[in-house]
């Protein structure tokens, strides 16, 4: 017990080493734990390490893929759903049959079913690639077409690599029952994870305490992907279906504290099982040697064999990339119709959704809806169509989208899933192996440069329009609020002109009204000094205006960032407004409420 304690405290450790190291030298930590893992395996003395493959593909892929759905807006994801599923999907399945015939021309005795396991194991492209991307100023929808490949295609290979073994044990294989397994996998994942990201929201949102709160958030993807799992569909698409839906309702029925502290805690949780997958993956190449040393096939064999999967996969996405981005730009340069509707401008057609009044039911108001359904409707179609006009994908981004397709951890953890009876299983799983590990070196370590000398479309600020926009949201808000009567007979003009800031006005008062009635303060003050226009008195003991007013002052301002927050979310639902800027406007306004709350109650944080 105490030899694991010790291995887990280094591994610990080695992870945050290699992750500064990464911010220093620009080497992305999973490349580097992984020729760690690797030197470490490769050691005589150390004995070999092969761990069970569940303790990846059940253990660590499922929180993995929910914490990056969660910080996946929902926007973005389906504006972007046709290229995301023709690569997790179409991509994975025409790149598992290719190499799958592949396999099956140059493995001796090696059945078409098996592979196309191989072959599924192969497809999948690993984050690695994102996390290199972002750094670099890339388009922000480019990152959001490779974040959202990596959430399905993981998803997408399994219940290939699945079929495909029941299909080699079976002795023949059935593309129908194959299709019809596929499509109960994805669509049962997707009823589970909505119901258990609909209701587990919900239940966070009666959890008082933001500790329990996170904890609770931990299980989520478990409870989403075990009775997927069970029942026969994917539990990896249901942990991403309930991420989704966590992120997308979060805002809305989360407190802003206990939003940000499970974030912050799942953001340690990310980091450690991702290098753990590495980790993982390097130290059990010396098992994998030995395994090797009994098989016909040798190592250069599965060397060569590696890298011509690699050539085919990189070939494969080419042929699917390059037509699916010009497609997409034959469709935005495609002249609409000549019709009353399109002859307005998308900028006019903007200014008069932003101009109108809608009246809202109750239900629609407490969803944090500005307009009715139809107009929702409306309104998320001008402004997808604005947003496809301006964020186009170009072939310099095409470059980029084919190179940042590397395999990673998954591949070795799905290629030990194979049946022990597969004709030269020790060969194929370190033909897997060389395949992630030399895609990772190569492609991920050449990635940023290639994006040097590419020079794909840079990451834009937000528009002048967008901003304009948001101003708008965030003053029709503070102004939907009215001021309590009394609250504005106190103040003198100072504070009034504060009160007229609708970018936290409202907030900065009543964080100076409590500071002005703290103890330390007034006892520091003279009987009737007055400050912010507000007469204090050195009587704590007597009920006075003052803390009556500050109440309201507070009281005020968190209804104001309620309101704020509501139409902020409206926004986003009907898709006006930059996702980036929408993002950046909700932190700051839950860091200002945060703030407040920590003067009201510092106790509770």
């Amino acid at each position: 017990m105490d030899g694991l304690i010790v291995v887990g405290i280094v591994a610990l450790l080695v992870i945050v080493a290699s992750e500064h190291l990464g911010e220093r030298t620009g080497v992305v930590a999973p490349l580097t734990l992984l020729f760690l893992g690797v030197a470490v395996g490769l050691i005589p003395q150390i004995p070999n390490v092969t761990l069970s493959p569940e303790i990846i593909l059940e253990l660590i892929l499922p929180p993995l893929l929910f914490a990056s759905a969660v910080a996946m807006p929902v926007m973005d994801f389906r504006r972007n759903l046709g290229p995301i599923s023709t690569l997790s999907v179409v991509l994975v399945i025409a790149t598992a049959g290719v190499l799958g015939w592949f396999f099956h021309s140059l493995v001796p005795g090696l059945s078409l079913a098996g592979g196309i396991a191989l072959g599924a194991i192969i497809s999948p492209t690993d984050a690695v690639a994102t996390s290199i991307i972002k750094s670099k100023g890339v388009s922000h929808r480019l990152v959001t077409v490779l974040e959202g490949e990596g959430l399905i295609n993981d998803a997408s290979a399994l219940v290939i690599l699945r079929s495909a073994i029941a299909a080699s044990a079976a002795g023949t294989v059935s593309f129908v029952m194959v299709g019809l397994d596929f499509l109960w996998a994805v669509l049962g994942a997707l009823v589970i994870g909505w119901i258990v990201g609909e209701i587990s929201i919900r239940i966070r949102s009666k959890v008082t305490v933001s500790s329990a709160d996170t904890v609770l958030s931990l299980t989520v993807p478990f409870i989403a992907a075990i009775p997927a799992e069970y029942l026969g569909s994917s539990g990896l698409v249901s942990a991403v279906v309930a991420g989704l839906i966590t992120g997308h309702h979060g805002a809305r029925l989360i407190p802003p504290d206990h939003r940000l502290t499970t974030k912050q805690t799942w953001s340690v949780v990310s980091l450690v099982l991702e290098g753990s997958v590495f980790m993982i993956m390097g130290i059990q190449i010396g098992a994998l040697l030995d395994d090797l040393r009994a098989d016909t096939l040798t190592f250069s064999h599965a060397l060569w064999m590696a890298l011509l999967a690699i050539v085919i996969t990189l070939l494969m996405r080419t042929l699917l990339v390059m037509p699916l981005l010009a497609l997409g730009r034959h469709r935005i340069r495609e002249k609409p119709k000549d019709t009353p509707k399109t002859r307005l401008s998308i900028n006019d057609r903007q200014r008069r959704i932003d101009a109108k009044g809608v009246k809202l039911s109750k239900r629609q108001a407490a969803n944090c809806q500005n307009t009715t359904g139809l107009q929702r409707r409306i309104d998320r179609a001008v402004a997808d169509l604005r947003y496809y006009q301006e964020a186009k994908l170009t072939n310099r981004d095409g470059i980029v989208m084919i190179w940042a397709g590397m395999r990673g951890g998954v591949t070795l953890a799905a290629a030990q899933t194979l049946p022990y009876n597969t004709p030269h299983r020790a060969f194929l799983l370190v033909t897997a192996f060389l395949v992630a590990s030399i895609s990772l070196t190569i492609q991920g370590g050449t990635l940023g440069w290639l994006i040097k000398k590419v020079k794909p479309t840079p990451q834009t600020p937000p528009s002048r329009a967008d901003r304009t926009r948001l101003i708008r949201v965030m003053v029709r808000a503070f102004e939907s609020v009215p001021v309590p009567p009394k609250l504005r007979a106190a103040l003198g003009k100072e504070e009034n002109e504060m009160l007229a800031d609708a970018r936290g006005g409202a907030l900065a008062l009543a964080t100076r009204l409590f500071d002005a009635l703290s103890e330390e303060m007034v006892n520091e003050m003279r009987p009737n000094e007055t400050f912010v226009g507000i007469s204090l008195s050195t009587d704590l003991n007597k009920p006075k205006i003052d803390r009556e007013i500050a109440a309201l002052a507070v009281q005020y301002a968190l209804d104001v960032a309620d309101a704020q927050r509501c139409a902020l979310i409206a926004a986003r639902d009907s898709g006006n407004i930059d996702s980036t800027l929408l993002s950046a406007a909700l932190a700051n306004l839950d860091a200002d409420q945060i703030n407040l709350e920590l003067h009201l109650h510092p106790d509770h944080h």
